[in-house]
């Protein structure tokens, strides 16, 4: 039997990873690859302190239905630094008539010398060079190596897509889309978790952690998430769809406490209808518990359920993602998705004309916004 390991602390596990290690296992026709989610590794800090249980949760998640490809939990159950040539001997030890393979990055191969007993570490496996190295440096390097410790080396030429860790935590903190980086099941956790936000963002998100239900705030991260692949679509500000999107329902607490905000603010809701109340509330309680004072955060927010004339980007960035968010489930949705591939506009008319018939068919109010920005949206789209 065949089996390779490759470690690293996937922080998050991104599609990168993942097509490296299916190339691997193919070329070098391996049994098992192990993805070694490491628990505290020697050489580096793990960013945004992301603990190890909830790395190797997504590494799991990530790597559902590959055949051949694990998430190994080793390095968490053994207290201390990860030390590779300490798992090389656990596996081993578990798989005592496996020819073990250690995958390792191009340009850890030119420091592998320095790893800690690394003429045990070149007794233990054979090495897997692989990612985009300069392959003078490392056939030398790995020549070295073959000569004063034998190891035994190959440098794959095996590179995968421009992706890194660093690119998936970046893209999250900036309000950028993730979905061609990292899995649908691995992106829905990091939303969920509330992974590699600013310190601003993630204190406003713990705080409506804990004021709304868990359903409410479920909702509310899958907001987050779609409004940033919405805002991939238009160049708009991530940063803003982020922050609007995640207090969009910041004020969608009981009713009593509707009412009791709407009191304290000066807002009249006496002719609005409840469903609506927590748009104007919460974009007024945003500014003023939360320090927004941005116009167009506090308009996307004001606006998300009933829509208005004059619609600017954000504002329909967070009406769609609030209605087509990935937790959503309702006859209409994929044609509401199809429709918002086209574009912006396309999504929100569909949405509008889809909420119309629902509101019609039980009888309920419409708001005269919402009409005037399906007029106004058609004859926008009809002109153009």
């Amino acid at each position: 039997m065949r089996i390779a390991m490759f470690g690293g602390s996937f922080n998050p596990i991104h599609r990168g990873h993942i097509e490296i290690v299916r190339a691997v296992r193919e070329m070098f026709s391996l049994d098992r690859v192990l993805i070694m989610v490491a628990n505290d590794p020697p050489h580096k800090q793990i960013a945004d302190g992301v603990s190890a249980a909830h790395r190797l949760e997504m590494t799991r998640i990530a790597l559902e239905g590959i055949e051949g490809l694990e998430a190994c939990d080793l390095e968490l159950r053994r207290p201390g630094k990860s030390y590779t040539v300490d798992t090389l001997g656990e596996l081993h030890e578990l798989y005592p008539d496996a020819e073990l393979y250690c995958m390792i990055g191009a340009d850890m191969l030119l420091t592998l010398d320095t790893w800690h007993n690394a003429p045990e570490l070149f007794r233990r496996a054979k090495f897997i060079a692989v990612g985009r190295p300069d392959s003078g440096s490392m056939e030398a390097a790995a020549e070295i190596f073959r000569r004063e410790y034998g190891a035994d080396i190959t440098i794959s030429g095996i590179t995968g897509p421009d992706i890194s860790s660093t690119m998936v935590r970046t893209a999250v903190e900036m309000g950028e889309d993730i979905s061609h980086l990292v899995t649908d099941g691995v992106a829905e956790y990091i939303y969920r978790h509330g992974f590699y936000l600013t310190d601003e963002v993630e204190a406003i998100r713990k705080r409506l952690q804990q004021e709304l239900g868990q359903k409410r705030y479920e909702h509310t991260m899958g907001v987050v998430r779609m409004a940033a692949e919405l805002t991939s679509m238009c160049g708009a500000d991530g940063k803003k769809a982020q922050l609007a999107a995640l207090l969009h329902d910041c004020a969608k607490l009981s009713w009593d406490k509707q009412q009791s905000m709407a009191d304290e603010y000066g807002i009249d809701i006496s002719d609005m209808h409840r469903p609506i109340v927590h748009g104007p509330v919460g974009a007024e309680r945003a500014r003023r518990e939360f320090g927004v004072t941005d116009a167009e955060i506090l308009s996307a927010i004001d606006c998300h359920s009933v829509c208005k004339p004059g619609m600017g980007i954000l504002d329909k960035i967070v009406y769609l993602a609030d209605k087509i968010e990935h937790g959503r489930s309702y006859e209409g949705l994929e044609g509401i998705r199809q429709e918002t591939e086209k574009s912006l506009d396309h999504g929100v008319i569909a949405c509008i004309e889809h909420g119309l018939g629902y509101l019609k068919e039980r009888g309920e109010h419409v708001h005269p916004n919402t009409l005037l920005a399906l007029e106004e949206l058609k004859n926008k789209n009809r002109e153009a």
